[in-house]
This record gives structure tokens, sequence and C-alpha cells, in this order.
């Protein structure tokens, strides 16, 4: 049982590493490139990194054993991280897609000014 439990945070802390890496490197590229899609991909790749370091301690935790206060173990703290995630994600996309229906009304609310002649 430790075997596995082992094997989990180990997997889960080389998940950290490689999304760490990609989005160091994702982040260098698009400023040095000065491209807004691999700079939206490092912060993709950075959402990333801050779930599996939220995975990371969940395996952690859920590996404890049964206690006084838990009398199952603490298994159950992986399934209640995967359903944080899953919002963190769904909000974060919610408020992005807002902000980019804004502005998007708002390039199109400028382009229809100048076209008639109104000032801004």
């Amino acid at each position: 049982m430790q075997q596995k439990q082992n094997l989990k945070q180990r997997v889960a802390l080389t998940s950290i590493l490689a999304s760490g890496g990609l989005t160091i490197a994702k982040g260098a590229v698009g400023l040095a490139t000065g491209s807004l899609a691999v700079l939206s991909e490092a912060a993709h790749s950075l959402l990333d990194l801050a779930a599996t370091i939220m995975t990371y301690f969940a395996v952690r935790v859920s590996g404890k054993p049964a206690d006084e206060e838990h009398h199952y173990g603490h298994g159950k703290v992986e399934s209640v991280t995967a359903l944080a995630e899953t919002a963190l994600l769904f909000l974060l996309s919610a408020s992005w897609s807002g902000r980019r229906r804004t502005a998007c009304s708002a390039a199109r609310t400028m382009r229809s000014r100048r076209r008639y002649g109104r000032s801004a």
C-alpha cells in the first residue's frame, strides 16, 4: 500500500515539474516573440500547473491512514480536489469568455462610430 502511495506522489511531482517546465518555456517564447497566442498558451499552462500542485497535495493527504476524525481514511480528498479543480477551470473560463465578449463588443462599437463619422 505504501509503495502505491509513493508511486502516486512521484507521478504527481513529475507532473508538477513537467507543467512548470512547459509554463516557463511557453512564457519565454511568448515574451521573446511577442506572440499573444503563445502567451495565452503560457497562461493556460500556468493554470494546469496550479491544478497539478493541487493534485500533488491531495495525493499526499489522501495517503494518510484513518484517524479519530476520519474513520475511513482521507481518500475522498482526491475527489474533492478534482471537483475544486473543475470549478476553478469553469470559473476562469467563464470570466475569460465574459472579458472577451466585452472587448469584442467595444471594438465593434468603435468601428461603427468610425464608419459613420461619429466621435468616440
